[in-house]
């Protein structure tokens, strides 16, 4: 009995650790993200300046350089809805799985099992929390993954709208 107590104790504590190491890499996603989220909203307010520089409000919709605000207005959009993933699919409020149970929830059983029989139960429920977090931090990390390819992408977006702006332009004079 003696050694089944030692060994739930061991668990106990490895199962503590392993949440608290969850709860570590969910902390450093959520850095990452609003470092990523920083660097957007710089690159959308750099290139809404740009954009206020490059309309000419003197002359008329026709004469505008729509070569090169047609891309730009493009990479705007892109890096908004960018921003927005982040917003929603790293940034987003959910709850935390917290590192032990709550006493209310204990309490009423204590006349119905032993300690050692409520210990062991709270290690089915904290397995529960530990896969439930590393599940969310797999859900964060891909996306943080998905805006990363994103970023990388916008200068495409760019050229790609530009060209395309560019055939249009031949192809219309």
């Amino acid at each position: 009995m003696a050694k089944e107590l030692e060994s739930i104790d061991w668990i106990e504590n490895q199962a503590e650790k392993n949440l608290e190491f969850h709860h570590g890499c969910l902390e450093n996603l959520r850095k990452e993200a609003h470092v990523i989220l920083s660097i957007v909203i710089v690159a959308i307010g750099s290139l809404f300046g740009y954009l206020l520089q490059v309309v000419d409000v003197t002359v008329g919709f026709a004469n505008q350089r729509w070569l090169v605000l047609l891309p730009s207005f493009a990479l705007l959009a892109y890096l908004v809805t960018t921003g927005n993933i982040v917003i929603s699919k790293v940034l987003r409020i959910r709850d935390i799985e917290p590192p032990t149970n709550e006493p209310k929830n204990l309490l009423p059983h204590v006349k119905e099992y032993s300690c050692d029989q409520l210990r062991k139960f709270e290690l089915d429920n904290l397995q529960g929390r530990i896969d439930r977090t590393r599940q969310r931090n797999e859900e964060t990390a891909k996306s943080i993954t998905l805006v990363r390819r994103f970023l990388c992408f916008a200068p495409v977006v760019f050229m790609a709208v530009f060209m395309a702006s560019s055939l249009l332009a031949v192809l219309c004079s």
